[in-house]
């Protein structure tokens, strides 16, 4: 005699092979996503166009040094440093960055980004930006494990535009490979997945 299953069973076990085959699906992403971050040597990999703006999301280290860089080397593109400190001046974080040399003539091709509180607030203080310089290819420059939510909340805010993406590379980069490491790379990937599902609902 044959054992009926209930409906209730049927549900039950349906519902526990799609947890299993997400979980198996997100463990994979994050696999794929700590070895995108830990083994990025190149800081971009696409040819620079003729023109460019720079844009760079604070919060980690050499990111703002590194745009400096990139603008003294382009003169003609403008520069948008997001998520400054309210009471932060453009000589403080030249002086923070090392880069009080910076030629004078170059200062003014600067905006000081300071509403931004998030990522999520960065691509819209970029979109606002974009949007009184008429820029349409960014040079986007933030850290290695930063660059794929960044480019998610960017793609967002401004579907139309170029974005290139300039990573930077943490010289400590060997602390990802601890606990604590991990524990940040899974909540930067858990707020990435975050990024993506807001971009597809």
């Amino acid at each position: 005699m044959r054992k009926v299953t209930s409906p209730f069973r049927k549900i039950m076990l349906y519902g526990a092979g799609v947890m299993l085959v997400l979980s198996a699906l997100y463990l994979a992403g994050f696999i794929v996503f700590i070895l995108f971050v830990t083994r990025t040597t190149h800081q971009t990999t696409a040819p620079l166009p003729k023109t460019f703006d720079i844009v760079v999301f604070t919060g980690g280290k050499d990111r703002v040094k590194t745009a400096l860089i990139l603008l003294e080397k382009n003169p003609s593109s403008q520069l948008l440093i997001s998520g400054v400190d309210s009471k932060t001046g453009l000589h403080q974080l030249l002086y923070s960055a090392d880069s009080l040399a910076l030629p004078t003539e170059l200062r003014s091709h600067i905006t000081l980004g300071h509403r931004a509180l998030s990522t999520a607030g960065n691509a819209q203080e970029t979109a606002d930006w974009v949007a009184h310089n008429h820029s349409h290819t960014l040079l986007i420059v933030t850290s290695a494990y930063h660059m794929p939510r960044a480019l998610a909340e960017l793609h967002r805010t401004g579907p139309d535009l170029q974005l290139i993406p300039y990573r930077v590379q943490s010289p400590d980069n060997d602390r990802f490979y601890t606990m604590t490491g991990l524990k940040i790379l899974c909540r930067e990937y858990m707020k990435f997945t975050g990024a993506v599902l807001r971009n597809v609902l």
